[in-house]
């Protein structure tokens, strides 16, 4: 066996070993926390309903509501509405 083998065993030998003792035993079972748990539920509460012979418009915005009601009142299509809708949700 020449030197330079001996040399490239000697280096991966340290290698494994370095690497070997690095590794560490964790038990899951001592590290894992429950993660806090939701509120329980309030329970059911009943809310007033809308009711409406024609459309009805509703977003979380009210400038938004205000556009696809415009749309509508003018005689376009849902589908109009909706567009205006998005544009004026993705402005403000």
């Amino acid at each position: 066996m020449s030197l330079h083998n001996i040399g490239i065993l000697t280096v991966c030998g340290l290698l494994l070993f370095s690497i070997s003792s690095c590794r560490q035993e964790v038990d899951l079972a001592e590290s894992y926390k429950i993660p806090p748990q939701p509120e329980i539920s309030t329970g059911y509460s009943e809310k007033p309903g809308w009711a409406t012979d024609e459309f009805a418009v509703a977003t979380a915005n009210p400038l938004a509501t205000d556009a696809g009601y415009q749309i509508i009142q003018a005689g376009g299509s849902t589908a109009d509405a909706a567009v205006a809708i998005q544009l004026v949700l993705s402005l403000t």
